[in-house]
């Protein structure tokens, strides 16, 4: 979901639209929740979604902002990078859809 300008696109063009919007990175998470917070039908979630439900570990190889890798955790060759790495929560789309109460998707961006 990044900082969520593309979130409130469509909640302007969509005003009953139900959105769910995942975020990874801290300083983009901040930012997401709030310029979500004025709108009670979005709702911001730290997690990444993936191709099943675990943990990922996110590493910066040293190549500033935009060369953070992301990888299954416990796994070297996904999140290879020198420095420390952090988890965060992975979800699939069927959880994020339970967990949320979704019965379909419209958009899946």
């Amino acid at each position: 979901a990044n900082i969520g300008l593309a979130t409130l696109s469509l909640l302007r063009a969509f005003p009953e639209a139900r959105i769910i919007a995942l975020e990874i990175e801290d300083g983009n998470f901040e930012m997401l929740t709030r310029n979500l917070a004025p709108f009670p039908n979005a709702t911001p979630v730290k997690a990444a979604l993936w191709c099943e439900d675990g943990e990922l570990e996110v590493r910066d190889p040293g190549e500033g902002a935009w060369g953070f890798r992301v990888g299954a955790a416990g796994d070297p060759s996904g999140a290879e990078g020198p420095s420390p790495s952090r988890r965060i929560p992975a979800m699939t789309v069927a959880t994020v859809m339970q967990r949320y109460g979704a019965e379909c998707i419209d958009l899946l961006k």
